[in-house]
Protein backbone atom coordinates (compact mmCIF):
# COMPACT_ATOMS: atom_id res chain seq x y z
CA UNK A 1 0.00 0.00 0.00
CA UNK A 2 1.56 3.21 -0.78
CA UNK A 3 2.20 5.80 1.85
CA UNK A 4 0.30 8.83 1.46
CA UNK A 5 2.02 10.82 3.68
CA UNK A 6 5.28 9.91 2.78
CA UNK A 7 4.58 10.88 -0.85
CA UNK A 8 2.88 13.93 -0.17
CA UNK A 9 5.79 14.80 1.48
CA UNK A 10 8.34 14.19 -0.98
CA UNK A 11 6.33 16.23 -3.29
CA UNK A 12 6.34 19.17 -0.90
CA UNK A 13 10.16 18.62 -0.80
CA UNK A 14 10.35 18.57 -4.54
CA UNK A 15 8.14 21.82 -4.68
CA UNK A 16 10.23 23.44 -2.11
CA UNK A 17 7.28 24.20 -0.17
CA UNK A 18 8.03 25.15 3.46
CA UNK A 19 5.10 25.31 4.62
CA UNK A 20 3.37 22.02 3.48
CA UNK A 21 6.30 20.00 4.40
CA UNK A 22 5.76 21.66 8.18
CA UNK A 23 2.60 20.75 7.88
CA UNK A 24 2.81 17.19 7.02
CA UNK A 25 5.33 16.42 9.55
CA UNK A 26 2.87 17.89 12.25
CA UNK A 27 0.43 15.99 11.10
CA UNK A 28 3.15 12.36 10.96
CA UNK A 29 6.13 13.07 12.92
CA UNK A 30 7.58 9.75 11.81
CA UNK A 31 7.15 10.51 8.11
CA UNK A 32 10.95 11.86 8.08
CA UNK A 33 12.24 8.61 8.63
CA UNK A 34 9.59 6.59 6.25
CA UNK A 35 11.62 5.41 3.20
CA UNK A 36 10.00 5.03 -0.23
CA UNK A 37 9.92 1.71 -1.98
CA UNK A 38 13.82 2.09 -3.15
CA UNK A 39 15.03 2.60 0.07
CA UNK A 40 14.84 6.56 -0.31
CA UNK A 41 14.43 9.00 2.55
CA UNK A 42 13.17 12.91 2.30
CA UNK A 43 16.64 13.88 3.58
CA UNK A 44 18.03 12.10 0.44
CA UNK A 45 15.69 14.33 -1.88
CA UNK A 46 16.34 17.55 -0.11
CA UNK A 47 19.60 17.16 -0.24
CA UNK A 48 19.70 16.17 -3.93
CA UNK A 49 17.55 19.81 -4.46
CA UNK A 50 20.71 21.30 -2.25
CA UNK A 51 17.38 23.14 0.00
CA UNK A 52 19.43 23.53 3.12
CA UNK A 53 16.14 25.18 4.38
CA UNK A 54 14.31 21.94 4.23
CA UNK A 55 17.49 19.77 5.14
CA UNK A 56 17.20 21.48 8.41
CA UNK A 57 13.77 21.44 8.78
CA UNK A 58 13.81 17.33 8.46
CA UNK A 59 17.12 17.24 10.91
CA UNK A 60 15.40 19.30 13.48
CA UNK A 61 12.04 16.78 13.10
CA UNK A 62 14.10 13.83 13.64
CA UNK A 63 15.06 12.74 10.14
CA UNK A 64 18.91 10.79 11.36
CA UNK A 65 21.91 12.20 9.68
CA UNK A 66 23.25 8.69 9.45
CA UNK A 67 20.35 6.63 7.89
CA UNK A 68 19.58 6.40 4.42
CA UNK A 69 19.26 4.35 1.32
CA UNK A 70 21.20 3.38 -0.85
CA UNK A 71 24.31 5.81 0.17
CA UNK A 72 24.47 7.53 3.68
CA UNK A 73 23.03 11.14 3.28
CA UNK A 74 26.50 12.53 4.36
CA UNK A 75 28.08 10.74 0.84
CA UNK A 76 25.09 11.85 -1.10
CA UNK A 77 25.57 15.53 -0.13
CA UNK A 78 29.21 15.28 -1.09
CA UNK A 79 27.94 14.20 -4.04
CA UNK A 80 26.59 17.73 -4.83
CA UNK A 81 30.00 18.99 -4.27
CA UNK A 82 27.90 21.65 -1.63
CA UNK A 83 30.26 22.16 1.23
CA UNK A 84 27.91 24.09 3.16
CA UNK A 85 25.50 20.88 2.91
CA UNK A 86 28.33 18.92 3.96
CA UNK A 87 29.28 20.81 6.74
CA UNK A 88 25.95 21.39 8.09
CA UNK A 89 25.29 16.93 8.33
CA UNK A 90 28.99 16.54 10.25
CA UNK A 91 27.61 19.78 12.31
CA UNK A 92 24.47 17.46 13.70
CA UNK A 93 26.74 14.61 14.06
CA UNK A 94 26.83 12.57 10.44
CA UNK A 95 29.47 9.83 10.95
CA UNK A 96 31.99 10.24 8.27
CA UNK A 97 33.78 6.86 8.03
CA UNK A 98 30.33 5.03 7.99
CA UNK A 99 29.87 2.80 4.85
CA UNK A 100 26.92 2.13 3.31
CA UNK A 101 26.92 -0.03 0.16
CA UNK A 102 30.06 0.09 -0.05
CA UNK A 103 30.11 3.75 -0.28
CA UNK A 104 32.61 6.28 1.43
CA UNK A 105 32.23 9.86 1.59
CA UNK A 106 35.60 10.89 1.56
CA UNK A 107 36.58 8.26 -1.43
CA UNK A 108 33.58 9.59 -3.20
CA UNK A 109 34.99 12.97 -2.38
CA UNK A 110 38.43 11.86 -3.42
CA UNK A 111 36.77 10.63 -7.04
CA UNK A 112 35.03 14.31 -7.96
CA UNK A 113 38.38 16.07 -7.15
CA UNK A 114 36.39 18.04 -4.05
CA UNK A 115 39.78 18.68 -2.33
CA UNK A 116 37.74 21.47 0.00
CA UNK A 117 35.42 18.30 0.78
CA UNK A 118 38.35 16.58 1.46
CA UNK A 119 39.93 18.65 4.04
CA UNK A 120 36.86 19.39 5.91
CA UNK A 121 35.93 15.67 5.58
CA UNK A 122 40.20 14.84 7.16
CA UNK A 123 39.68 17.90 9.44
CA UNK A 124 36.03 16.57 10.78
CA UNK A 125 38.31 12.91 11.69
CA UNK A 126 37.55 10.39 8.45
CA UNK A 127 39.56 7.89 7.89
CA UNK A 128 41.73 8.13 5.15
CA UNK A 129 43.11 4.61 5.72
CA UNK A 130 39.23 3.13 5.77
CA UNK A 131 39.04 0.61 2.07
CA UNK A 132 36.09 1.76 -0.03
CA UNK A 133 34.30 -1.78 -1.08
CA UNK A 134 33.08 -0.58 -4.62
CA UNK A 135 36.43 1.60 -5.37
CA UNK A 136 39.51 0.64 -3.42
CA UNK A 137 41.12 3.21 -1.68
CA UNK A 138 40.93 6.79 -1.84
CA UNK A 139 44.30 7.60 -2.67
CA UNK A 140 43.63 4.80 -5.61
CA UNK A 141 40.42 6.77 -6.73
CA UNK A 142 41.87 9.94 -6.69
CA UNK A 143 44.39 9.07 -9.48
CA UNK A 144 42.07 6.92 -11.47
CA UNK A 145 40.16 10.60 -11.84
CA UNK A 146 42.84 12.54 -12.21
CA UNK A 147 42.52 14.58 -9.36
CA UNK A 148 46.73 14.92 -8.43
CA UNK A 149 45.74 17.31 -6.08
CA UNK A 150 43.55 15.23 -3.55
CA UNK A 151 46.42 12.40 -3.72
CA UNK A 152 48.95 15.09 -3.02
CA UNK A 153 47.04 15.83 -0.02
CA UNK A 154 46.16 12.54 1.03
CA UNK A 155 49.19 10.68 0.53
CA UNK A 156 51.18 12.02 3.75
CA UNK A 157 48.07 11.20 6.02
CA UNK A 158 47.77 7.86 4.45
CA UNK A 159 49.61 5.05 5.75
CA UNK A 160 52.78 3.64 3.93
CA UNK A 161 51.62 -0.11 3.48
CA UNK A 162 48.26 1.19 2.21
CA UNK A 163 49.59 3.72 0.13
CA UNK A 164 52.01 1.49 -1.62
CA UNK A 165 49.14 -0.99 -2.11
CA UNK A 166 46.97 1.88 -3.25
CA UNK A 167 49.96 3.12 -6.33
CA UNK A 168 50.17 -1.41 -6.98
CA UNK A 169 46.75 -1.74 -7.77
CA UNK A 170 46.23 2.03 -9.45
CA UNK A 171 49.12 1.10 -11.80
CA UNK A 172 47.88 -1.84 -13.18
CA UNK A 173 44.24 -0.54 -13.37
CA UNK A 174 45.70 2.39 -15.23
CA UNK A 175 47.76 0.08 -17.44
CA UNK A 176 44.07 -2.23 -18.20
CA UNK A 177 41.92 1.27 -18.90
CA UNK A 178 44.85 2.58 -20.95
CA UNK A 179 44.43 5.52 -18.28
CA UNK A 180 48.03 7.15 -19.90
CA UNK A 181 47.29 10.37 -17.54
CA UNK A 182 47.47 8.00 -14.14
CA UNK A 183 50.17 6.17 -15.23
CA UNK A 184 52.24 9.15 -16.27
CA UNK A 185 51.63 10.56 -13.08
CA UNK A 186 52.40 7.25 -11.46
CA UNK A 187 55.48 6.75 -12.77
CA UNK A 188 56.05 11.04 -12.12
CA UNK A 189 56.11 10.14 -8.42
CA UNK A 190 58.52 7.52 -8.31
CA UNK A 191 56.08 4.36 -8.69
CA UNK A 192 58.36 1.32 -9.40
CA UNK A 193 56.84 0.42 -13.19
CA UNK A 194 58.62 -2.50 -13.62
CA UNK A 195 57.10 -4.48 -10.28
CA UNK A 196 55.46 -7.33 -10.47
CA UNK A 197 51.70 -7.72 -9.74
CA UNK A 198 49.90 -10.71 -7.98
CA UNK A 199 49.74 -12.84 -11.24
CA UNK A 200 52.93 -12.92 -12.04
CA UNK A 201 52.84 -10.00 -14.34
CA UNK A 202 54.94 -6.22 -14.73
CA UNK A 203 53.16 -3.72 -16.31
CA UNK A 204 54.80 -4.35 -19.06
CA UNK A 205 53.80 -7.70 -19.61
CA UNK A 206 50.45 -7.04 -18.60
CA UNK A 207 49.67 -4.23 -21.34
CA UNK A 208 51.50 -6.79 -23.87
CA UNK A 209 48.85 -9.68 -22.85
CA UNK A 210 45.63 -7.37 -23.13
CA UNK A 211 47.13 -5.69 -26.00
CA UNK A 212 47.10 -1.98 -24.43
CA UNK A 213 49.03 0.04 -26.57
CA UNK A 214 48.97 3.28 -25.40
CA UNK A 215 50.26 1.97 -22.33
CA UNK A 216 52.96 -0.04 -23.91
CA UNK A 217 53.76 3.06 -25.24
CA UNK A 218 53.66 5.29 -22.06
CA UNK A 219 55.83 2.50 -19.88
CA UNK A 220 58.60 2.30 -22.81
CA UNK A 221 58.63 6.07 -22.75
CA UNK A 222 59.65 5.77 -19.15
CA UNK A 223 62.20 3.02 -19.82
CA UNK A 224 60.43 -0.33 -18.32
CA UNK A 225 62.19 -2.82 -18.37
CA UNK A 226 61.55 -4.22 -21.67
CA UNK A 227 63.78 -7.61 -20.93
CA UNK A 228 62.49 -8.14 -17.90
CA UNK A 229 61.11 -12.12 -17.10
CA UNK A 230 58.61 -13.80 -14.99
CA UNK A 231 58.21 -16.71 -13.10
CA UNK A 232 58.12 -18.88 -16.76
CA UNK A 233 61.19 -17.23 -18.18
CA UNK A 234 59.04 -15.58 -20.70
CA UNK A 235 59.65 -11.77 -21.74
CA UNK A 236 56.90 -9.11 -23.06
CA UNK A 237 58.43 -10.44 -26.66
CA UNK A 238 57.10 -13.41 -26.22
CA UNK A 239 53.62 -12.52 -25.30
CA UNK A 240 53.42 -10.08 -28.30
CA UNK A 241 54.52 -12.97 -30.61
CA UNK A 242 52.02 -15.17 -29.59
CA UNK A 243 49.20 -12.27 -30.73
CA UNK A 244 49.28 -13.25 -34.30
CA UNK A 245 47.27 -10.30 -35.06
CA UNK A 246 49.02 -7.56 -33.56
CA UNK A 247 52.37 -6.55 -35.34
CA UNK A 248 52.67 -2.88 -33.44
CA UNK A 249 53.80 -4.32 -30.07
CA UNK A 250 56.39 -6.15 -31.27
CA UNK A 251 57.46 -3.40 -33.17
CA UNK A 252 57.50 -1.36 -30.47
CA UNK A 253 59.32 -3.70 -28.06
CA UNK A 254 61.89 -4.57 -30.82
CA UNK A 255 62.71 -0.91 -31.11
CA UNK A 256 63.01 -0.36 -27.50
CA UNK A 257 65.66 -3.28 -27.02
CA UNK A 258 63.96 -6.52 -26.40
CA UNK A 259 66.74 -9.24 -26.66
CA UNK A 260 65.47 -11.20 -29.82
CA UNK A 261 66.88 -14.45 -28.89
CA UNK A 262 66.41 -14.76 -25.27
CA UNK A 263 64.96 -18.31 -24.17
CA UNK A 264 62.08 -18.80 -21.87
CA UNK A 265 62.31 -21.84 -18.92
CA UNK A 266 61.03 -24.25 -21.72
CA UNK A 267 63.58 -23.62 -24.07
CA UNK A 268 61.27 -21.60 -26.06
CA UNK A 269 62.02 -17.68 -27.88
CA UNK A 270 60.33 -15.40 -29.69
CA UNK A 271 60.82 -16.65 -32.78
CA UNK A 272 59.94 -20.58 -32.11
CA UNK A 273 56.48 -19.04 -30.44
CA UNK A 274 55.87 -16.47 -33.39
CA UNK A 275 56.52 -19.93 -35.62
CA UNK A 276 53.83 -21.61 -33.83
CA UNK A 277 51.40 -18.54 -33.66
CA UNK A 278 52.28 -18.70 -37.74
CA UNK A 279 52.34 -15.39 -38.54
CA UNK A 280 54.60 -14.59 -41.39
CA UNK A 281 55.31 -10.86 -40.69
CA UNK A 282 55.91 -11.28 -37.22
CA UNK A 283 58.70 -14.28 -38.27
CA UNK A 284 59.93 -12.13 -40.99
CA UNK A 285 60.42 -8.76 -39.08
CA UNK A 286 62.09 -11.33 -35.82
CA UNK A 287 64.36 -13.19 -38.28
CA UNK A 288 65.05 -9.62 -39.59
CA UNK A 289 66.14 -8.33 -36.45
CA UNK A 290 68.52 -11.17 -35.83
CA UNK A 291 66.63 -14.10 -34.78
CA UNK A 292 68.39 -17.14 -34.85
CA UNK A 293 66.55 -20.60 -35.43
CA UNK A 294 68.25 -23.24 -33.04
Amino acid sequence: MADKNLEKLLLAIENNDLKKIRELIAADLEVVERRTVRGERPLELAIESENTTIIKELIEAGAHPDYGGWTTPLDAAVRTGNIYIVNLLLEVGANPNLIVAGNLPLTTAASYGYLDIVKLLVKSDANVNLFDNNTGTTLGMAILNGNYNVFNYLAPLTSTELRIWAETYTLFTSVWDENVKAINFLAQSGVDINQVFEDDYTPLIYAVRKSQISSVQVLLKWKADVNSRNKKGKTALMYAVEDNKNLEKVLLLIEAGAKINTKDNDGNTALSLAIEAGNSEIIKLLIEAGAKQY
